[in-house]
């Protein structure tokens, strides 16, 4: 039992679950977007997420630390390395705009984690924005570069699509601004800290309502939005149970685990 719980935290911690949700919003929009499935870009996905993140959370401790790193933390620096070098292969299987606006979202990562030349402080300590840059590099993630992929231009309903992404995004990461109330710094300015934890609820209900409506316009079938109407139950009963004190694992994983939730109602609704 004791090994079935640190390889669960090593799985939370090492960012395989958050790889894994992302894959799953990406199968979720390439069904809505009706694109054919690109095993090569999903494992550019995986490992460029498992890498990225790890190298966000982990980057100072690995150089500040090089002899006297703990073991799980040397792990997961041996396969974000790994991950990297299945990352670069993969390049020369992806089209050029592909990689040109994957480079473009590794720079917004490298901006939200690292203070660049000329700023004082990483764009992650910039009041307001915190939450947009990872709604933005997601939604970019799992609907941009599909379509980039297969040459596509875009419409209005991929632009809708985006949009619909990008709200979904923002709605579940308040439960980690919430969480996170304690320890951020009030120059942040998260959506929390300025509106409160009742009224970013409030929020996170009007972009629910939002979600729904898009949805309704740009759904293939009835199904489609079913899906998307049942995730909307589930968004709502999350957001209504998050609170300041939370159990170790309800954002990080069960918060977490939206896309997968959403990815299981669709192919159940289908």
């Amino acid at each position: 039992m004791l090994f079935l719980k640190r390889l669960f935290n090593f799985y939370i911690k090492s960012s395989f679950h958050l790889g894994i949700c992302l894959i799953c919003l990406y199968v979720v929009s390439i069904n809505k977007l009706e694109i054919n499935i690109n095993y090569v870009l999903i494992i550019f996905l995986f490992c460029s997420t498992f890498f990225t993140y790890n190298f966000i959370k982990y980057g100072n401790k690995i150089l500040k630390k090089l002899s006297n790193q703990n073991l799980t933390l040397n792990l997961i620096k041996y396969l974000s390395f790994f991950c990297l070098l299945i990352l670069i292969n993969t390049l020369f299987y992806l089209n050029l705009d592909t990689i040109l606006f994957s480079v473009f979202l590794f720079v917004l990562c490298l901006l939200y984690a690292y203070p660049f030349a000329g700023l004082k402080s990483n764009f992650r300590n910039f009041s307001k924005v915190k939450l947009f840059f990872v709604a933005i590099c997601w939604s970019g993630s799992v609907v941009v570069l599909p379509i980039l992929e297969i040459a596509n231009s875009f419409s209005l309903h991929h632009i809708l699509f985006f949009l619909q992404i990008f709200i979904l995004v923002i709605i579940y990461t308040i439960p980690f601004e919430v969480r996170d109330l304690k320890n951020d710094s009030f120059d942040l300015q998260t959506i929390p800290q300025i509106l409160g934890v009742k009224n970013s609820k409030i929020f996170c209900y009007a972009l629910i309502i939002l979600f729904i409506f898009i949805s309704y316009k740009i759904s293939n079938s009835f199904n489609d939005f079913f899906a998307d109407l049942v995730l909307s139950v589930v968004l709502t009963i999350i957001i209504t149970i998050t609170k300041e004190e939370q159990s170790k694992y309800f954002s990080s994983f069960w918060v977490e685990a939206l896309p997968i939730y959403w990815l299981v109602i669709y192919y159940l609704m289908n």
